[in-house]
C-alpha cells in the first residue's frame, strides 16, 4: 500500500481521536499508528458485532479454523516486529482474542 493511501486512511481516524502517530525513537522515518484509549473502546464495541457476523457467515465446523489462521499469522508478525520496536503497535490479535 502506498504511503499516501495509508495517510488518507489514518488522518481521519487521527482527527477523531481513535489513533495517534508515534515516531520511532531510533529511526524518525518510522511512524507507528497506535490506538488511543477511545480507539480501543471503539474496537472493543465491534467485537460482539463481528462475532455475530462471523457466526452468520461461517459454517460452525469451519469457523475456528478460519479465524485461527489469520490470528497465528498476526501473532508471528507481531513477534517479529515487537522484537525491534520500543512501542507495541496495535495488534489485531488482541482484538480477536477478546471476541
Amino acid at each position: 500500500m502506498e504511503t499516501s493511501a495509508i495517510s488518507g486512511i489514518v488522518a481521519p481516524l487521527e482527527q477523531i481521536g481513535l489513533v495517534e502517530r508515534v515516531h520511532d525513537r531510533d529511526d524518525r522515518r518510522v511512524v507507528k499508528i497506535v490506538l488511543t484509549a477511545e480507539g480501543c473502546d471503539s474496537v472493543g464495541s465491534l467485537n460482539p458485532l463481528m462475532a455475530n457476523l462471523n457466526h452468520q457467515l461461517l459454517p460452525p465446523d469451519q469457523s475456528a479454523a478460519v479465524i485461527q489462521s489469520p490470528q497465528a499469522l498476526i501473532a508471528r508478525a507481531v513477534a517479529l516486529t515487537s522484537a525491534k520496536a520500543s512501542t507495541v503497535p496495535f495488534s489485531a490479535t488482541n482484538v480477536l482474542e477478546e471476541a
